[in-house]
């Protein structure tokens, strides 16, 4: 899995390729925790682009839910 953070009009984008599954998902939620405590307390808002994105088990699913 690839992961690519960019940002565009005040929203942060993740550009994800490939399956999202058991320890892939462990590191997106290791980004998107950086992400969060990277822009402080407040509003943020996180885009998720999956459109690259074969497959994804429940733990991948787990990881989008709790952001």
């Amino acid at each position: 899995m690839k992961i690519n953070v960019r940002e565009r009009e005040g929203v942060t984008i993740l550009d994800i390729e490939g399956k999202i599954m058991g320890h892939d998902a462990l590191e997106l939620k290791r980004v998107i925790d950086e992400i969060l405590a990277s822009k402080g307390e407040g509003e943020v808002k996180l885009l998720l682009n999956l459109e690259k994105v074969p497959m994804m088990d429940s733990s991948g699913l787990g990881v989008i839910v709790a952001a």
